[in-house]
């Protein structure tokens, strides 16, 4: 914007006319021409918010190193800026928009209320809407609403680990409420009661993480009954443990939970810890129980004594023999590795050992079918991108052959 042409004499506050007879004014900090509606431009003295956080410091507002407050109108919409102090209880930003908001205010209609205090009768005004909705006042002031406050007493926690004292009403504790000082802590309190009476062949155990034939009968029980139609009909009784079946108790040294489990599985050795987790747990445990000085486990598990490393030495010269004893050294077929490699004999007589790792054969596949991609042909479509007349005749062929086919299936299986 260009800066105003302005005599000495001029007001900053003043509103001008300029040519074209639309009205703005000067604004006091950066001198230049701003224009609003004859309604704002009344209630505005700067050009910009920057402006008026500048001219809200000048005129006092932030002092005591606070800074300065703004809010906007409740009439008009306008931004004003006041002290700390001021702004708190402010909520127009000039005495017409606080004129209009009392009577905006005074025109809701209200309702006169009696005060429940039987000491005190005062009556008083509440808004009829607030009334409607079920939000009344009951008390005309805080004294008479702290003179009838519920009687109750003071209790302790109920939770083991939670010590906290707090105030329970009357109205609770006559219907058995109010044993505990939070909803946290009766949840808790109600999750450690449930634990002590959890059995197999229920849900919970089998939330609890349980994966015993019971528990797993009782969950698709419980899914079968959640299905819609049987919400009203689902029960969360147990399952009926059955004939073949026996009580084990998991093996794990930390764990002492009783499970049931299929004979057939005991048989067959299975069926010895509650869940994979122990069953892992207790693995670990044998494997750190085997780890002695001089084994070659120790030397994995970061010993480096003369031991360890003997043992060490002695595992690699045996895998060495073995890897010598197992077949000819071959050279890799990919044509970009040239390594030297043993080949299991079992593999050479079945046609595979060709190739020293996973990624030689996987390479030297794509480099064979990469070659193989011709005109006419799918793979020259999908993997080569061709759009020609005989690669897309291809495409077509090879999908109404898989649409018959599905046919067919369908037919059979009707």
């Amino acid at each position: 914007m260009m800066p105003a042409t302005f005599s000495k004499s001029t007001k900053m506050s003043e509103i001008l006319t300029d040519e074209n007879g639309k009205t703005y004014k000067i604004c006091p900090e950066c001198r230049e021409r701003f224009h609003r509606r004859k309604g704002i431009l009344d209630k505005q003295f700067t050009c910009s918010i920057n402006c008026g956080i500048i001219r809200g410091k000048r005129n006092g507002a932030g002092k005591k190193g606070d800074g300065p407050f703004s809010k906007i109108c409740s009439e008009c919409g306008a931004r004003f800026y006041r002290s700390k102090y001021v702004i708190d209880r402010q909520f127009t930003c000039s005495n017409e928009c606080g004129f209009d908001r009392k009577k905006r205010i005074n025109a809701v209609p209200r309702v006169e209320v009696k005060c429940k205090d039987k000491k005190c009768n005062n009556e008083f005004q509440v808004y009829l809407a607030s009334t409607e909705r079920g939000i009344v006042k009951v008390y005309c002031s805080e004294e008479c609403r702290y003179k009838n406050i519920e009687k109750g007493e003071i209790r302790e926690c109920l939770h083991p680990k939670c010590y906290e004292i707090f105030y329970a009403p009357l109205s609770r504790t006559k219907k058995g409420q109010a044993k505990y000082c939070s909803i946290e802590c009766h949840c808790k309190d109600q999750i450690d009661i449930n634990r002590e009476t959890r059995k197999h062949g229920m849900v919970s155990m089998y939330w609890q993480g349980c994966r015993c034939a019971v528990c797993k009968g009782a969950y698709s029980k419980y899914l079968r009954q959640k299905r819609e139609g049987m919400y009203q009909n689902r029960k969360f009784d147990t399952f009926n443990v059955p004939t073949n079946s026996k009580i084990c108790v998991c093996q794990y040294s930390k764990c002492d939970i009783e499970f049931v489990e299929t004979k057939a599985r005991i048989e067959n050795g299975w069926g010895r810890f509650c869940t994979k987790q122990h069953h892992g747990k207790f693995l670990a445990d044998q494997a750190r129980k085997s780890r002695e000085h001089g084994t070659e486990p120790m030397y994995n598990h970061g010993c480096r004594c003369e031991a360890c490393r003997d043992a060490k030495s002695k595992y690699r010269n045996q895998r060495q023999q073995i890897q010598k004893t197992k077949g000819p050294f071959r050279l890799c077929l990919y044509s970009e590795c040239n390594n030297k490699f043993v080949a299991d004999p079992s593999e050479i007589k079945r046609g595979w050992g060709l190739y020293c790792k996973h990624e030689c054969s996987a390479k030297a596949r794509s480099e064979q079918a990469h070659k193989a991609r011709k005109h006419g042909t799918i793979a020259m479509y999908s993997h080569g991108g061709c759009r020609c007349a005989t690669c897309k005749k291809a495409q077509s062929e090879y999908q109404r052959r898989r649409y018959r086919q599905k046919r067919r299936l369908n037919n059979v299986n009707v």
